[in-house]
């Protein structure tokens, strides 16, 4: 679903993704085998990733995320909410000036930045004049490579107190070929299956380690 209103846009997907935790070794594995003769350049980005929830974590409780995401490419503020056993998805086009105003106060309110006309995600005690705080923040580096109906997702992500990780992420329009997907690749390389936190969580689990 794609809405285009004033020059802003609404875009909503149901987010059917399947994440698996690496080591750094099957990380560059990954990217040697499946990334090899292709060039980065074209299939890389660099994001900065913002994290917002109220102070007493309305949307951690209610297993959901407010994140702004900078890219050379566009600012996008993104919703996620739980829906049909995944995360449907509601993302909205940030201007510039928006997001420095944004990161400079450490706060937003959704009112401020979303036109009246645009739906928001409907959660418990949240409106769009609801104040969110600036929770975390850190960088990726992602590498993405269409394979048929599938998106193959190598994330590297630097936390704030200087600690990598390492991920393999596939989006699928249907779930179950999105599994088996994931699976095949999984023991194609001898990689174990190991559940992904999302990245939120893990920052906060690695939030005293150094």
């Amino acid at each position: 679903l794609l809405i285009i209103l004033g020059g802003k846009y609404l875009n909503q997907n149901l987010e059917i993704e399947f994440k698996n935790e690496l080591t750094e070794e099957e990380y560059f594995l990954l990217v040697k085998k499946e990334f090899e003769g292709l060039s980065h350049s074209k299939h890389m980005t660099f994001q900065t990733n913002y994290y917002f929830d109220t102070i007493d974590q309305l949307l951690k409780n209610q297993s959901s995320v407010l994140r702004i995401r900078v890219t050379e490419a566009n600012n996008e503020l993104t919703f996620k909410v739980p829906a049909q056993g995944f995360l449907m998805e509601t993302n909205y086009n940030l201007t510039e000036d928006q997001v420095t105003e944004i990161l400079q106060s450490r706060s937003l309110q959704l009112s401020s930045y979303i036109s009246s006309t645009l739906s928001i995600p409907a959660l418990n005690h949240i409106s769009r004049d609801t104040v969110f705080k600036l929770r975390n923040q850190f960088q990726t580096k992602r590498l993405e490579k269409q394979v048929g109906e599938h998106l193959i997702v190598l994330d590297q992500t630097t936390f704030q107190n200087g600690l990598v990780d390492y991920e393999l992420e596939v989006e699928a329009a249907e779930a179950e070929s999105g599994r088996l997907f994931m699976n095949t690749l999984l023991e194609n390389y001898g990689i174990s299956s190991r559940k992904s936190l999302p990245k939120i969580a893990r920052a906060e689990r690695y939030k005293d380690k150094k």
